[in-house]
């Protein structure tokens, strides 16, 4: 029997650029092989699915960069994608909106015709892959919260912060072919202003977890590694265009290998 290849795309960092990021897909989806349609998309947090004022309250972002999503269109249908949009949430998303849907995982209705919020840390199987997750990034002083803690703050930034149980979750459910998490893994000798980027507790999830790839955002910046034995994708912003912000993947499901497919004309 010969072996079935899934195609996916996963995108990075959107900042309620909606129709943007659907244009792109379409872009990155002129690539596959003939024949072959794209099974889903993944994005690796900030999309700021804000509907309306009240959830763009919610979001934690600078003044300067304060402005309401296209999410509505995305909601009437007047913006729609060529595959199911899964995405898992950054440090500026409207998080009680967010925390209210609870999530794929958490049986949480979809957002949007075809856009799911996965939610804040767990397993999925999506597409035929066994997909792990982890929302949010860690706090600035290096303290995860409790969950508990989280929910009792009044601070929109707080928010944005995964919780202990969280990283115990995405560590402990077992292995998947594939991770998504907002901020990248520690060790990726990538310095962004005067430090290296990447989160020491995602690399420990890499660790044990075992993903053939993991996909991350938040540094706004492409870039591919390798790390304990993982192939690392970061993908940059909207705006950055294909394959900057969203590529297209192919996952073999014999091989549980995953590739990134060039996006360049044959």
């Amino acid at each position: 029997m010969a072996s079935v290849t899934v195609y996916f795309a996963v995108a990075g960092d959107v900042h309620g650029r909606w129709a943007g990021l659907a244009d792109d897909i379409r872009v990155a989806a002129g690539f596959l092989p003939d024949g072959a349609e794209l099974s889903a998309v993944f994005q690796v947090g900030d999309a700021e699915p804000t509907a309306d004022e009240e959830q763009l309250a919610e979001v934690h972002i600078k003044p300067e960069r304060r402005r309401l999503s296209d999410f509505a269109d995305v909601k009437a249908g007047r913006i729609r994608f060529p595959a199911p949009v899964y995405f898992i949430g950054g440090n500026h998303e409207p998080w009680r909106t967010l925390d209210e849907n609870g999530g794929f995982i958490a049986g949480g209705a979809r957002l949007a015709p075809d856009v799911w919020f996965l939610g804040r840390a767990g397993h999925a199987h999506i597409a035929g892959m066994d997909v792990a997750f982890l929302s949010g990034i860690r706090p600035p002083d290096g303290r995860p919260l409790r969950t508990w803690e989280r929910a009792r703050s009044a601070e929109t930034r707080v928010h944005g912060y995964y919780s202990v149980e969280e990283v115990l979750r995405l560590c402990t459910a077992g292995p998947a072919d594939i991770v998504l998490t907002h901020d990248w893994p520690a060790g990726s000798g990538y310095v962004h202003k005067t430090a290296y980027v990447g989160d020491p507790a995602v690399r420990r999830a890499l660790e044990l977890v075992a993903p053939a790839a993991s996909f991350h955002g938040h540094y706004h910046r492409s870039d591919r590694f390798r790390t304990l034995g993982v192939d690392v994708f970061a993908r940059g912003c909207f705006d950055q265009g294909v394959p900057e912000a969203v590529a297209v993947f192919a996952f073999d499901e014999d091989t549980r290998r995953v590739r990134q497919l060039e996006h360049v004309a044959s």
